[in-house]
C-alpha cells in the first residue's frame, strides 16, 4: 500500500471517528543539513495543498524530530473540516491510479 493510500484511509477513518486532527508520519532522509523529500512525501504535501486549497480540511503542519542518526522523523498533522452539523467534509474519496496499475483520465470525466 503506498502512502498516498495510507495516507487516504486514515483521513476517512479518522474523520468518521470525529477526530479532530491526524499526526501522520513518514521518513526523511538528511544529507549534509538539507532535507531531501522522496517522491512520496512530496505527492503528500501537494495532495493536502489541494485538500486545503478546495476546503475539504482547515490546513496542515509538517514538523521534524530530529534523531543522532542520520535519518530523521517528519510528522505532518492534518486539521480536519466538519461543517456545522458536524459532519466530514470528505464523505468519499479513493485513489484511481496506483503504484502498480496507471490509469489516466480526462478532466471532463472528474
Amino acid at each position: 500500500m503506498s502512502m498516498l493510500s495510507r495516507l487516504i484511509s486514515s483521513i476517512l477513518s479518522n474523520q468518521k471517528a470525529g477526530a479532530k486532527q491526524i499526526i501522520y508520519s513518514f521518513e526523511q532522509i538528511n544529507n549534509c543539513k538539507k532535507s531531501i523529500y522522496n517522491s512520496d512525501s512530496n505527492t503528500i504535501i501537494n495532495f493536502l495543498q489541494i485538500l486545503e486549497k478546495e476546503g475539504f480540511i482547515r490546513g496542515f503542519s509538517i514538523f521534524n524530530k530530529n534523531y543522532k542518526n542520520a535519518k530523521s522523523k517528519t510528522f505532518i498533522i492534518i486539521y480536519l473540516k466538519y461543517d456545522t452539523m458536524g459532519n466530514p467534509a470528505i464523505h468519499n474519496i479513493k485513489q484511481i491510479s496506483t503504484n502498480g496499475l496507471r490509469k489516466y483520465i480526462s478532466v471532463n470525466s472528474l
